[in-house]
């Protein structure tokens, strides 16, 4: 799994539902924005756990799109083993739908990643050449309010990972096929 899918793993008020909605949907992006710029600068396993302290609670789980689980221990066993690794850059998030009911909440987002790859297959165009790819995934996430504030129990990966677009080129057709 690659820093971005974990990172995306990672990574997503009272009153009223109309009144509250702005306020939750602003709060929620702030904690996905800051868990993800503290993912991109953390050195240590104890930089790890104070990032997903901070977002996810003690039972979280992410469902990928095949079913696959994960638990918060796993998550953050591969955050650990990925401090080592070569880094992309940050990732980006469109959040576009919340909902709240009481002192639960879901949040329908866009997690998007650049990253260089050498395309040896010749997928888009010439093999060999380096191109930019714009990689995204849709997610469903399930958050509680706690005393500590807003924390996700589940993420949900509707769409998954997937190229999306090619050195600033989309790759996905309006019918839903893609490159």
């Amino acid at each position: 799994m690659t820093r971005f899918q974990i990172a995306v793993a990672l990574v997503l008020a009272s009153g009223s539902p109309a009144l509250a909605q702005p306020d939750l949907k602003s709060t929620l992006l702030g904690l996905y924005k800051r868990t993800l710029a503290a993912m991109e600068t953390a050195k240590t396993a104890a930089d790890v756990e104070r990032n997903v302290d901070a977002i996810d609670l003690p039972d979280w789980i992410s469902i990928d799109a095949d079913g696959t689980r994960m638990t918060r221990d796993d998550a953050k066993r591969q955050l650990v083993r990925s401090l080592a690794g070569q880094r992309g850059s940050q990732p980006s998030i469109e959040l576009l739908w919340v909902n709240q009911s009481g002192d639960s909440a879901t949040a329908v987002a866009w997690m998007f990643g650049k990253s260089q790859i050498v395309d040896a297959a010749g997928e888009y165009g010439p093999k060999g050449i380096r191109h930019e790819v714009l990689v995204g995934a849709l997610v469903r996430d399930s958050w509680t309010l706690t005393k500590q504030g807003w924390r996700r129990r589940m993420h949900e990966k509707i769409f998954p990972n997937r190229v999306i677009a090619v050195d600033g080129k989309s790759v996905v057709s309006p019918g839903g096929a893609s490159h």
